[in-house]
């Protein structure tokens, strides 16, 4: 059968004194009707008597897919308690587009209903997730203050769910600290604010499913990363014009200030040359300029020059950098 509404009779419907509950939820009008696949769905309509003293619930489109319903499909179902109802059953684990419609001898006009078969679970849709353009990494995105960021969402080739609705929302920051607006299909720009540190929580869901995709863990950072945290030499504070004696091995770890965003972030440590001491003058493990997630560092200098020099922490790209100054290199037993 095929049924062809123009849209001139589609803002006349007389079904719009109907309404259709999905599982207990409301379907608003004009939203995708979406069932469970492989689960049983309850199907309930209240609509007026003279709209409809009784309904028959048709399949149109199946797209291969097989179903079970109780009352089954094609006959005409009294009221049961002021409503019409069924159970209806995607028998499969398969999702697709489908193509319903209520019938009323009251009313001439079918009520057609475009719907769609789904998961509860979004995992089982394999969903691609990238952040501009680039797929979204394991150990989750770093980003910034004042900076925006694009995540898409595309589906296997074959799927059904490509214009399938999805919403993105990102918890772990204080209302207002982020903002996510949707720019096209499957499409959204992230906006952090200035200022703003802290671990940020993706999940991505889809409409009619009730487990949705958790993107690992991100984060956003200060580009100052004193802010962030402070250098520590075998266990105390590092402060800007710090004695440093040549040849000897110091331990550099970080301590973490705040809700601690930087544990886990990939840094990397170097010397930042003055005067005569240079990058040659300075080692560490691991080496100067690797990236370690651990942020501890054994360090030594160069036993034969005395000088001036500076320590830097910082990202990957130097995003993010932290500095400190004025360190003075001695010699060995040497008091200046």
């Amino acid at each position: 059968m095929t049924i062809q509404l123009n849209a001139g009779t589609v803002a006349a419907n007389p079904w719009e004194k109907a309404r259709l509950f999905v599982n207990n939820k409301l379907v608003p009008r004009q939203e995708l009707v979406v069932f469970r696949r492989g689960q049983e769905n309850d199907v309930r309509v209240e609509a007026p008597p003279e709209l409809a003293r009784q309904l028959n619930l048709e399949l149109v489109e199946s797209a291969g897919l097989e179903f079970q319903a109780s009352p089954k499909l094609g006959i005409w179902v009294d009221r049961d308690n002021g409503s019409f109802n069924w159970k209806f059953t995607p028998v499969k684990e398969l999702s697709g587009k489908i193509v319903l419609f209520f019938l009323s001898r009251e009313e001439v006009m079918p009520w057609l209903l475009e719907s769609r078969v789904v998961s509860t679970d979004l995992n089982q849709e394999k969903p691609t997730v990238k952040v501009n353009d680039v797929d979204y990494p394991p150990g989750g995105i770093l980003l910034f203050g004042d900076e925006s960021v694009t995540v898409s969402a595309t589906f296997p080739p074959e799927s059904s769910l490509q214009d399938h609705p999805l919403t993105l929302t990102i918890g772990g920051l204080q209302p207002g600290d982020l903002e996510v607006v949707e720019s096209g299909l499957h499409k959204w720009i992230v906006s952090i604010k200035d200022g703003v540190s802290g671990g940020i929580y993706p999940l991505l869901t889809g409409l009619g499913m009730t487990i949705g995709v958790k993107l690992p863990k991100s984060r956003v950072l200060l580009r100052d990363l004193n802010r962030e945290a402070v250098l520590t030499q075998d266990g105390l504070y590092i402060h800007n014009g710090g004695i440093f004696v040549g040849a000897r091995e110091y331990e550099i770890t970080l301590t973490y200030s705040g809700s601690r965003p930087l544990i886990g972030v990939p840094l990397a440590i170097d010397l930042i040359p003055d005067g005569e001491i240079t990058k040659a003058d300075f080692s560490s493990y691991p080496n100067p300029g690797e990236f370690t997630p651990n942020h501890i560092w054994k360090v030594k200098l160069n036993s034969a020059k005395t000088g001036k020099f500076g320590l830097k922490i910082y990202t990957e790209g130097e995003e993010a950098v932290g500095v400190t100054a004025n360190h003075r290199l001695r010699k060995p037993g040497s008091l200046a």
